[in-house]
């Protein structure tokens, strides 16, 4: 499903960075730093789908060619730690297709352009072949000052200040772009700027792999963060099953509040087997939720009981007096302990997610029985009300209605006279007789 990032990024110097060293690797191209001299090169850089340079109308010529402009960028900044580009992150829709994504990212670039005046590079890469095939995402990288007719003027300051707000207005403006091109796609998902904790979620976050454990993780190897992340990623997905089964009670109950009980028997039957056997799937959707969660502690305490199993053993007394044997091992148990803690942790945790999944199975199933019932009490009394002005409306509906059928006949009889006094015959047929 369609996922939501936007991370803002500095190219600076004082990180040993350049932007033509960025800009060449983003593009898979090569460019020459005349600043330093130095050639990067990345011709042969795999999963390059597509690269644009977006400019202001107002941008000179020479612009257009992209080793001139991040030359320009470099030479317009003079501090040894001077920030020479910014660089906008974008996580783009699996739903879309190639051609979508690419108008989507351009489309953002244009606006960034309107707003700042500065110089956008565009580049959008494919997922790795070693990793999550649904990774498509884009580069944006810009130029630190505005572009104008003579070349690069003043800094774009409002983007360094966090307490102008212009990032999070980015933030927002790419999921309303996001989806609406999921919506022209015909694609059900959408995405949310906001944090889990904004929209009131209990998920949790996972944690950044980084490039030595990813490497690990993708050779088969468990690491404690991908664990972790598995772990949280297994978690969240009870709490979403949990979100979509408490709304289906809420929902069911809605309607059955609101049913009213002048309708035919026969339809108010089927209607109640339908609602019982709706009920019925959610009680079911919330044992196998409780079965999920307590599946979910018993693998979290195997987890726990085999990193126990796992202490380091101290150092025999042949070897104890090796000089770094001893430190080691000490090390290696302060490291143990760290994540025994964190097992610890985790593991009631999880222990306090299924106490809370088990009360609202038990005790939760048992209000919504009781919401049905005072339901159906709720929609007694109201009918009872409004028995005597519903007798009366549907008194006036069959007066309506039996005056439309007189009129009706009357024309009907006057059709036939005319029609016989049209055949010669001045009989008076009256089809009421």
């Amino acid at each position: 499903m369609a996922i939501y990032h936007l991370s803002v990024k500095a190219i600076s110097r004082s990180a040993g960075r350049s932007a033509t060293a960025a800009a060449a690797y983003r593009a898979g191209v090569e460019i020459t730093d005349e600043r330093s001299g130095e050639v990067h090169d990345y011709r042969r850089r795999c999963g390059v789908e597509h690269s644009e340079l977006v400019l202001p109308e107002e941008a000179p010529a020479w612009a257009g060619d992209r080793a001139a402009l991040w030359n320009a960028a470099e030479q317009a900044e003079t501090r040894r730690n001077s920030t020479v580009a910014r660089e906008l992150v974008v996580a783009l829709p699996n739903e879309l297709d190639a051609e979508e994504r690419r108008r989507l990212v351009l489309e953002l670039a244009g606006e960034v352009v309107r707003r700042h005046r500065c110089a956008v590079d565009v580049a959008v890469h494919a997922p790795d072949r070693k990793g999550d095939e649904r990774n498509h995402h884009a580069h944006l990288l810009l130029s630190t000052r505005r572009l104008g007719p003579e070349g690069f003027g003043e800094k774009t300051r409002e983007l360094d200040q966090k307490q102008s707000g212009l990032v999070g207005e980015w933030r927002q403006r790419w999921e309303q772009l996001a989806n609406r091109a999921l919506e022209r796609a015909g694609a059900e998902a959408r995405i949310d700027h906001r944090s889990l904790v904004a929209r009131g979620l209990e998920a949790e976050p996972t944690q950044h792999l980084g490039p030595a454990a990813t490497t690990l993780e993708r050779r088969g190897v468990a690491t404690e963060r991908g664990e972790v992340n598995r772990a949280v990623a297994e978690h969240n997905a009870t709490v979403v099953e949990l979100g979509r089964t408490q709304a289906a009670v809420r929902a069911l109950q809605a309607e059955r509040a609101q049913d009213q009980a002048l309708a035919d028997p026969a339809v108010e039957k089927v209607w109640e087997a339908e609602r019982e056997a709706r009920a019925k799937a959610i009680m079911q959707r919330a044992a196998r939720l409780e079965a999920r969660a307590r599946g979910m502690l018993e693998r979290q305490a195997e987890r726990l009981a085999t990193h126990r199993h796992d202490r380091p053993q101290p150092p025999g007394r042949a070897i104890g007096w090796v000089p770094g044997v001893r430190g080691r091992y000490e090390r290696a148990v302060e490291a143990w302990w760290r994540l025994e803690v964190r097992l610890d942790d985790r593991y009631r945790q999880q222990r306090r997610r299924l106490e809370r999944v088990g009360e609202w199975t038990r005790e939760g199933l048992s209000r919504f029985g009781r919401g049905l019932s005072k339901a159906e009490q709720a929609a007694e009394k109201q009918l009872r009300r409004e028995r005597p002005a519903l007798a009366r409306r549907m008194e006036q509906v069959r007066e309506t209605q039996h005056e439309e059928r007189r009129k009706e006949i009357e024309q009907q009889r006057a059709r036939e006279r005319q029609r016989r006094q049209s055949r010669g015959r001045d009989d008076d047929y009256d089809l009421g007789r």
